[in-house]
């Protein structure tokens, strides 16, 4: 991701160019129609078996990737999945995907689904607050 974040800022992405490369990921990503299921399992189970209790959350993602993937795919990529584990696990899910705070700043973003450092930090500011995490 590091990476991703020099590429931005040495090119210094259009929002047409951020266009285009969310094109491509929406792309890959739509291909992919079911979650990791198996890896989040093993987390969710390693939580339990230690007594930590489990936040899942989705980060958030560009308007412009949202628009593109469309509710219709979160249901069935994401929500759907995350009804049925929690069927079988107790854990708190938190979805800031298209959290507007975030997501219809494109300077918070080095692509149009990875948080650049300054969105990083403004977006922990948040999750932090929401789980009332005190230090």
């Amino acid at each position: 991701i590091i990476i991703k974040e020099l590429e931005y800022v040495e090119k210094n992405w259009s929002k047409e160019k951020l266009i285009a490369d969310t094109n491509k990921t929406v792309k890959i990503h739509l291909e992919k129609k079911e979650l990791h299921l198996e890896y989040i399992k093993s987390i969710l189970e390693i939580c339990i078996k230690n007594n930590l209790e489990p936040i899942l959350i989705t980060t958030p993602f560009t308007y412009i990737y949202n628009e593109k993937v469309g509710d219709k795919n979160y249901e069935e990529r994401i929500y759907k999945q995350i009804c049925e584990l929690r069927k079988e696990y107790n854990f708190i899910y938190l979805d800031y995907s298209r959290d507007k705070r975030i997501t219809n700043n494109l300077e918070y973003f080095s692509d149009g689904h990875h948080l650049n450092e300054k969105g990083a930090e403004y977006f922990t500011e948040i999750l932090l607050n929401d789980i009332n995490y005190n230090n």
